[in-house]
């Protein structure tokens, strides 16, 4: 049996990389045939709400204001650099140097 090379598993890995990483990525299915009986949903194909989270009202820059949804108390699994802001901008006053630039 011959060993196998981190190529051909790298390889491997990048052909199953469409159904792991993208499962939700799907073609909308085909509308049914004419005369074809409706479809219905599978048990368990309908999603649902398990948790509701709250923004918090928050500022940033000058003059802007936004409601922060993530990161919050609530989420603390959630990676801190990924932000989901609503932002609102009634006087644009400009924003600080940002520290990745």
């Amino acid at each position: 049996m011959s060993k196998l090379s981190r190529r051909d598993a790298i390889i491997g890995l990048a052909g199953l990389a469409p159904t792991l990483w993208l499962p939700a990525c799907q073609p909308p299915p085909q509308p049914p045939a004419a005369g074809a009986p409706p479809l219905r949903p599978t048990k368990g194909s309908e999603a649902t709400v398990v948790q509701r989270i709250v923004s918090r009202a928050t500022t940033d820059g000058r003059g802007a204001t936004l409601q922060r949804v993530f990161p919050a108390p609530g989420l603390p699994n959630l990676d801190p650099f990924v932000l989901l802001d609503d932002f609102d901008v009634r006087v644009p006053a400009g924003f600080p140097d940002h520290p990745h630039r």
